[in-house]
């Protein structure tokens, strides 16, 4: 969260020494599971997924690791690999509580990527309705930056400019 990622793998790594000596799954797991949000911030997207792997193969089924999962896919792949993973993980998720809002910023990303204005409006009002319940899943910034990406991409730097403008805000708690 303060965006201190040397710290951090610094941190992990001594973390990581210490499960490997007691073996205890559930820290493995957890573990695997910050190491992937870590290295999705810091835009080191392969080792990003390959933490999502691990974390999986720890049996994790922390939603955000979707969002982790289809955000690293993205910036690494085609669109087309992307819907796919979308689908996949859009069908292991309940429509309610924090697996609800990690949906709806899966269904973001896939109205950006079919360029579905309206939906992606309508999903974005969603969002910000539910982003105050779960603060824990730390998805606002990937929200901003679609947002503000998408209205360049539109050439439409005036809307742009407003979420960035979310973006710094939220920055600045």
């Amino acid at each position: 969260m303060l965006r201190r990622y040397d710290l951090a793998q610094e941190l992990f790594s001594k973390a990581e020494k210490q499960m490997e000596q007691i073996s205890l799954l559930s820290g493995k797991r957890q573990l695997a599971e910050s190491k992937a949000w870590m290295y999705l911030k810091m835009g080191d997207y392969r080792e990003c997924l390959n933490w999502v792997l691990e974390a999986r193969s720890y049996s994790s089924t922390l939603p955000s690791l979707s969002i982790v999962r289809v955000w690293s896919t993205w910036k690494l792949c085609n669109g087309k690999e992307t819907a796919d993973v979308i689908h996949q993980e859009l069908s292991n998720l309940s429509k309610n509580g924090p697996e609800g809002f990690v949906r709806n910023v899966l269904l973001l990303l896939r109205y950006y990527l079919t360029d579905n204005e309206r939906l992606l409006l309508l999903t974005y009002d969603k969002l910000m309705n539910q982003i105050k319940e779960y603060p824990d899943l730390d998805a606002d910034l990937l929200v901003y930056d679609l947002m503000t990406d998408y209205f360049i991409k539109k050439k439409d730097y005036k809307e742009a400019i407003v979420y960035e403008r979310q973006k710094i805000a939220y920055l600045k708690k």
